[in-house]
């Protein structure tokens, strides 16, 4: 049973040649992108790396008197 259910998925490929171009290639770019995308987190997770006390580093931002943000656009 285990030969027939082998010898139907190469005959599938053999008749879907394009399909299955198409299907390797979008793959290929999907998990391009992913290692782009895992080398850029590990970038931006790493860039305070290089000070000695990075645990203490806090962000300090400024509100105006009604308790908006000045990051955003008013």
């Amino acid at each position: 049973m285990i030969l027939h259910y082998l010898k139907v998925a190469v005959r599938s490929q053999m008749r879907f040649k394009m399909q299955n171009l198409i299907a390797i290639f979008g793959l290929t770019v999907s998990l391009f992108c992913f290692s782009i995308c895992l080398y850029c987190s590990r970038f931006i997770f790493s860039t305070d790396s290089c000070f000695r006390n990075k645990d203490r580093i806090m962000e300090v931002g400024m509100n105006k008197e009604n308790g908006w943000s000045y990051h955003q656009d008013s």
